[in-house]
């Protein structure tokens, strides 16, 4: 249930979907897709379409037209979609004793059975600082 509720929340606070303007503009529609990894895991992959943008067919067109606007088209996508841990700057490795198997045998911090931390109990920099120790 908890993953529903935070989607949900997404949806609301971000989007703000039939509420205005979210995050990225008017949010005229969304489509996601939950999966689960290997290991039980849910996450979700989303469409959004915000309003006063060109259709599909319009925004390949320009593109292709207009080398600048196609330039600055993929420079956005490339300073908004990011792989990696918001502040992440260096590349973790593994440490060269580091057991891949999985051991659930002791008291050893487990992500999947811990509460991540809250966002209404922070302040942002201190939401940021815990996020960051939680995921490493």
């Amino acid at each position: 249930m908890a993953f529903h509720e935070q989607i949900q929340a997404f949806i609301d606070i971000v989007l703000r979907y039939n509420c205005g303007s979210g995050l990225f503009g008017k949010c005229l529609a969304y489509y996601g897709m939950v999966e689960a990894q290997g290991h039980g895991s849910l996450h979700c992959h989303m469409l959004v379409w915000v309003g006063g943008n060109p259709n599909p067919n319009r925004l390949r067109s320009r593109m292709q037209e207009d080398g600048v606007f196609q330039s600055s088209v993929i420079r956005w996508l490339e300073d908004t979609i990011k792989c990696e841990i918001p502040g992440m700057t260096d590349i973790l490795g593994m440490e060269n004793d580091l057991r891949l198997s999985y051991n659930n045998d002791n008291d050893d911090f487990d992500p999947h059975v811990e509460c991540p931390p809250q966002v209404e109990e922070l302040d942002e920099q201190a939401f940021a600082t815990e996020f960051q120790d939680f995921v490493r």
